[in-house]
């Protein structure tokens, strides 16, 4: 088809198609521009929100832990840490708590009980008992028994008191406390001494 139409009138309808074109592009570009302000805003917004969310929940749990008595926490941890530390030492030594608590019992003289027993970390290889005797002699006579060298079990029984209660509506009124050191050499209740027994 042959185009008879004067070139200024073709010049203006090809202007005015590159100008649609151009103005079309510009919506799009606008159009977009709005769009990645209206994202880059919300999520800002997002970020702010979200960070004072974090910062409320950081100032309650430091409000919790201050109400929970971190130092008291701390405190009961070193606590439960020298309880471990205590077990771990019994399991290393493996004392025969079986055996020893038997015969033990067959050291007592009549009259008394054995009321407890602890391994004590003051002493390496220290063991703390607590008897029950009916009299103040029972209790002592306790203390003898035990560091007797003939039981080969206790190097040292060392009594640290005797208290008796002569009001009190227990069995056994009277109390010894006692500290014994196992023997190192031939101890049966040891069983490091046993090899592999």
């Amino acid at each position: 088809m042959i185009n008879l139409m004067p070139p200024d009138k073709k010049e203006v309808i090809w202007y005015a198609r590159r100008n649609s074109i151009l103005i079309k592009w510009f919506l799009g570009i606008a159009v977009a521009g709005l769009g990645i302000l209206i994202v880059a805003a919300g999520g800002l917004f997002y970020l702010d929100h979200e960070s004072k969310n974090y910062q409320q929940s950081i100032d309650k749990t430091k409000v919790e832990l201050i109400a929970q008595k971190e130092e008291e926490t701390l405190k009961r941890a070193e606590e439960m840490k020298g309880s471990l530390q205590l077990a771990v030492d019994v399991l290393s030594k493996e004392i025969l708590f079986s055996k020893l608590l038997s015969r033990v019992g067959q050291l007592l003289p009549p009259g008394t009980v054995l009321e407890n027993l602890n391994l004590t970390n003051e002493l390496e290889g220290g063991l703390d008992l607590s008897i029950g005797a009916l009299s103040y002699e029972s209790g002592v006579r306790a203390q003898v028994n035990l560091a007797d060298p003939e039981n080969g079990i206790f190097d040292k029984a060392d009594i640290g008191a005797v208290t008796c209660d002569s009001q009190g509506l227990d069995a056994y009124p009277c109390v010894a406390t006692i500290r014994l050191l196992f023997s190192k050499d031939n101890n049966e209740f040891l069983k490091l001494n046993q090899g592999n027994q």
